[in-house]
């Protein structure tokens, strides 16, 4: 007798790991069930892609009509695995166009275990469920006889969300890829790349690829690379797009123009292709989990690293997994070290600790066979179902319309709040301004300098020093009554603590935002005083842009500025660091009366991450400040502030980055 199983996941998605999970499903439960005919349900339906020849029908969400009456011909459902259980919306690229799918529909397919023996193929739950969102979670996953999840924290967050019954923790299916792709197949798959002129004739292979990247992002791989290629030129470069969908080819053609170094460029290739190459590397250096787990189990010495912006957790969940939590490298300017110490060393994962998943997961697999023979619900008519459900939608829709025009109204309502808000703004600003101006003898309200605390010949007069990397230092740089003014006025009275670390540094200080990502004027002018409203409007000014413009040879026009006032207490201090490559040029204004080297508190310009390798220590005088070019190597560094210190340590930073860049200060607003 024939048993129907029926996958539901993202299986017509052009990304390799989304399409590993059918591939080995089918391949194991083939080998379990020998009358086994699996078909597929996608959110979007149509052809697989990269080589794979099933088509996948589209899946009906919860609210459809039919949702029942889908699985009329399946006897059987496996959902996933990777990261589907999630409420979000992921956006995927199918022939050419943009298409969003809806993640929440894996969800809604565990109701089907009403119906059918239901299992999960070690789901991913990425995010926190909203609190709103758990009651159907967990009746969803109340049906479901197979819970399994691929991580510790998708377990977590299941748990956290109400979700009762066994959930195990379950090797991604991946590790047995060997017994899916012959090395027959990878060898002729090597052969037809080589064929095409997409890799080199001979020679180690480097293999590289990067997902969701930024063009800074791009372009700090592109020098890790060149820096590689450069430290090791026996090692062949090749660049490996394994998710069309998220446009790894033009990121990777982006990484090429940039290298300045031969190279080798994959063109749209299969899953069998991707895992030949994986296999057959020297090295992989990637952003992508499956790449790194698929490149291990081969025993290819891999270099997962996050950028910023993509740090998924399922990556630090897989360094935990193999037992190497310091495998995953923080950046790709990491990677150059990286490099040369794995090519110098042992291989980074003990083969035990892989031989160990697979038995795991072949197990796990098992378990899914036996859930899927198991017995079929009994007495369920589904067409009644599909009837009953039918009713319900439609009462739910009447409802849903009622609470669209009330939404309708409320947003209408909330955009003449915001556009009262900003109206209050820009009068607050305007009353500020006029009341500052008016109480300054001499000077007309509607009238001041370019410049009212600033004194910018100062910085038309500085020069930036070009070694170890460009930067100035610059002052005094206002009238010895504003600086005192400023230096008695400094606004920590709402600042906010923070002691952390990244993983790069550490640190710990009071800040305080005057003026906000892409602002102009101060923040919350009503709790400054008028010398720092004074100097948040020179800083948000074209005049001050301009200076600076002209001092650093970087034109600032277009750039995002950010100003924070910081504090460093007792013991505060930051570690050596180049700043984020978002940050373009970076301009620290002090304001400490009568401060000694003996307090602590300097900045160190420094040749290396070493902060003994001092090149100069700045005292963080009154009236002072430092200028400096963001680069890999622009590092510096604050020495910890001393309890001889009269006052904290007190000082504005005002940095410039690239248009659109987030604040890391301030993410949800200052």
């Amino acid at each position: 007798m024939t048993t129907r199983v029926e996958h539901w996941g993202t299986s017509v998605v052009a990304n390799y790991g989304d399409l590993l999970y059918p591939l080995v499903l089918e391949h194991a439960l083939a080998q379990a069930i020998p009358d086994l005919v699996l078909t597929f349900a996608d959110p979007l339906g149509g052809a697989a892609p990269m080589g794979l020849h099933h088509r996948a029908r589209r899946a009906r969400r919860f609210g459809e009509p039919g949702f029942w009456t889908q699985v009329t011909d399946v006897d059987a459902v496996v959902i996933g695995g990777g990261d589907l259980l999630h409420h979000g919306t992921t956006m995927v690229r199918l022939d050419d166009a943009i298409e969003r799918v809806d993640n929440w529909s894996f969800v809604e397919a565990g109701l089907l275990g009403d119906v059918r023996p239901v299992a999960w193929n070690g789901l991913g739950v990425p995010f926190d469920i909203p609190p709103e969102l758990a009651p159907a979670l967990r009746d969803a996953c109340a049906s479901v006889r197979l819970l399994t999840v691929r991580d510790e924290g998708s377990r977590r967050r299941l748990e956290a969300a109400g979700v009762d019954g066994l959930i195990d923790v379950v090797p991604d299916t991946a590790v047995l890829i060997e017994e899916v792709v012959s090395a027959a197949e990878r060898d002729a798959a090597l052969a037809a790349q080589r064929a095409r002129g997409e890799l080199p004739p001979a020679g180690p292979l480097l293999v590289v690829h990067v997902s969701f990247a930024s063009p800074v992002v791009l372009a700090e791989l592109a020098g890790a690379l060149r820096a590689s290629a450069d430290a090791h030129p026996d090692l062949q470069l090749v660049l490996l797009p394994i998710g069309a969908t998220h446009g790894d080819q033009e990121a990777l053609r982006a990484v090429a123009a940039q290298v300045d170094r031969r190279s080798w460029l994959v063109s749209q290739p299969t899953v069998v292709e991707v895992t030949a190459l994986l296999a057959a590397a020297r090295v992989v250096v990637s952003s992508s989990y499956h790449a790194a787990l698929v490149a291990t189990v081969y025993g290819v010495p891999s270099l997962p690293f996050a950028h910023y912006g993509h740090r998924p957790a399922k990556l630090v969940d897989l360094a935990e997994q193999l037992g190497r939590p310091d495998w995953l490298l923080d950046r790709p300017s990491a990677i150059p070290a990286a490099l040369d110490a794995r090519l110098a060393g042992p291989p980074a994962v003990d083969a035990r600790a892989i031989d160990a998943l697979k038995a795991r997961a072949t197990d796990h697999l098992a378990r899914i066979a036996a859930v899927v023979t198991g017995p079929v619900p009994i007495g369920v008519d589904l067409a009644e179902r599909d009837a009953a459900h039918r009713h319900a939608l439609d009462q739910l829709a009447t409802t849903t319309a009622a609470l669209d025009r009330a939404r309708q109204d409320l947003e209408v309502l909330q955009e003449h709040r915001q556009a009262a808000v900003e109206r209050a703004r820009v009068l607050e600003l305007a009353y500020w301004r006029e009341r500052d101006h008016g109480a300054t003898p001499g000077r007309a309200a509607t009238e001041g300098p370019t410049s009212r605390v600033l004194d910018l010949e100062v910085i038309d007069r500085a020069q930036l020093r070009a070694d170890p990397y460009r930067w100035g230092h610059v002052g005094p740089l206002a009238s010895a009554a504003d600086l005192a003014q400023l230096a008695r006025t400094v606004p920590l009275d709402t600042a906010e603590v923070r002691a952390d670390s990244d993983g790069r540094r550490s640190w710990s200080y009071r800040v305080r935002c005057l003026v906000g990502m892409g602002g102009r004027s101060a923040v919350r002018p009503h709790e400054l005083d008028p010398a720092w409203r004074a100097l948040a409007d020179d800083l948000g000014g074209d005049a001050y842009r301009a200076a600076l413009s002209r001092l650093t040879g970087v034109d600032l026009t277009e750039l995002d500025l950010e100003a924070n006032v910081f504090s460093y207490p007792s013991g505060g201090y930051q570690e050596p660091h180049p700043d984020l490559p978002e940050k373009v040029v970076t301009h620290v204004l002090w304001f400490n009366e009568g401060w000694q080297a003996a307090h602590g508190g300097c900045l160190r310009i420094l040749r290396s991450r070493d902060e003994q390798d001092v090149d100069q220590e700045l005292l963080p005088e009154l009236g002072w400040s430092a200028v400096f070019v963001r680069s890999d190597h622009s590092w510096h560094s604050v020495t910890a502030v001393t309890d001889d210190a009269p006052v904290d340590r007190r000082a504005v930073v005002a940095t410039f980055h690239r248009p659109g860049s987030p604040s890391t200060m301030w993410p949800h607003g200052a």
